[in-house]
């Protein structure tokens, strides 16, 4: 692959991880795109927290803080715990006691 090829694979790639965030949308709802677009561009704890909301029904206290939070919630991989996230998931959990 020349020089030039390169730069317009990495311009492509660049554009998919430009999204539009929606504030204090819930976390948990987020498609693995807008997950990997916030891991790109190396947005933190502090400002997942200002943007988005943890479910209504978590009782967890500040669970979208990262290693402290609820790990749930805060998996970020593909098809990980944050994507199965509902009232029913959350009732086995020791912090909400549903």
């Amino acid at each position: 692959m020349d020089k030039d090829n390169k730069n317009t694979e990495l311009e492509n790639t660049d554009k998919k991880l430009n999204i539009s965030v929606v504030t204090n949308s819930y976390f948990h709802e987020l498609e693995q795109k807008e997950i990997d677009a916030l891991i790109a561009n190396k947005k933190t704890i502090g400002y997942i927290m200002e943007t988005y909301k943890q479910p209504d029904w978590c009782k967890y206290q500040n669970a979208l803080e990262g290693k402290m939070g609820c790990w749930s919630l805060m998996d970020l991989s593909k098809n990980g715990l944050r994507t199965k996230i509902s009232k029913d998931f959350c009732k086995g959990c020791d912090e909400c006691s549903l």
